[in-house]
């Protein structure tokens, strides 16, 4: 029980200080384009490590947390009263799948919003195109 609550309590930490490593870099640099004004925006490429610090500290920082709570009362009353360590056990369950419901649905919906906007840009890009295939052809 104490080698689960120190590896959940290792990966906790590490999750958040990888999470907040990533915001820290990338912070400075989206100051530097918007003082600058640079023609391609930064959080456009960086996007990747913007959603992966906030799956890591939202998402499976959260998770690591809830179930360390649930481990910190199983290794302090597993002596003292078991009753107590059930207790909290099921009381954190049913958080933990509502937590997990909630970040899956949530993370769908902007996924399902994001790959929207991109096929919207996609169509229109499709449609100059189509349109100057027209103008071109009843210019010959």
């Amino acid at each position: 029980l104490l080698i689960v609550y120190s590896i959940v309590t290792c990966l906790l930490v590490g999750v958040h200080l990888l999470a907040l490593m990533i915001s820290t870099c990338i912070l400075p640099q989206l100051e530097a384009d918007s003082i600058i004004g640079s023609e391609e925006s930064s959080h456009e490429t960086m996007h990747i490590y913007i959603e992966l610090a906030w799956i890591l500290s939202t998402g499976l920082g959260i998770f690591l947390f809830l179930v360390e709570i649930s481990l910190v009362c199983w290794v302090k009353f597993f002596f003292v009263t078991r009753m107590a360590a059930i207790a909290t056990t099921i009381v954190i369950i049913p958080i933990i799948i509502i937590f997990c419901v909630f970040s899956l649905h949530f993370y769908r919906r902007l996924v399902s919003f994001k790959l929207s906007r991109h096929q919207d840009e996609l169509n229109e890009i499709e449609n100059s195109l189509s349109i100057r295939k027209l103008a071109s052809n009843n210019d010959v």
